[in-house]
């Protein structure tokens, strides 16, 4: 638990250039500052949306996650790398996984820890340009 606040800020998604399948498909990278009179520690936790994928998939899914220590005032870049597993699903008839092209939906956000137990978030957009089924290994 902290008691001091944070604000993010600058939430972008950096596309990565991949030359094995299973190398990361990008990168989020967003700025988070303490902005109270104390230090603190925060959780920023990465989740994904499919909400146009042609099969049933959860509302959001956490993909990823970063613990960052900020002295009063002090603020700090963090990359939270996205990897294939955060646009895929199995595929029981391929008995591959599925990295399915489309629109999905990026949300960082902070754990809702702070003494006031508030959620600060940002959304950004990720793309993914062609569907590419692989074995996860």
């Amino acid at each position: 638990m902290s008691y001091t606040t944070f604000v993010l800020s600058g939430l972008k998604v950096i596309y990565d250039k991949r030359t094995e399948v299973n190398d990361p498909i990008a990168r989020a990278i967003l700025k988070i500052k303490n902005t109270g009179s104390l230090p603190g520690t925060e959780i920023l936790q990465l989740y994904i949306s499919a909400p146009n994928s042609s099969t049933q998939r959860p509302v959001k899914e956490l993909h990823g996650f970063e613990k960052v220590s900020l002295q009063p005032g002090e603020e700090k870049e963090v990359e939270i790398r996205i990897d294939n597993y955060a646009t895929s699903f199995w595929d029981g008839s391929e008995g591959k996984w599925c990295s399915e092209m489309g629109d999905y939906v990026v949300v960082v956000q902070t754990g809702g820890e702070s003494g006031k137990g508030d959620v600060v978030r940002l959304e950004t957009g990720l793309r993914v340009e062609k569907t590419v089924w692989w074995l996860g290994l």
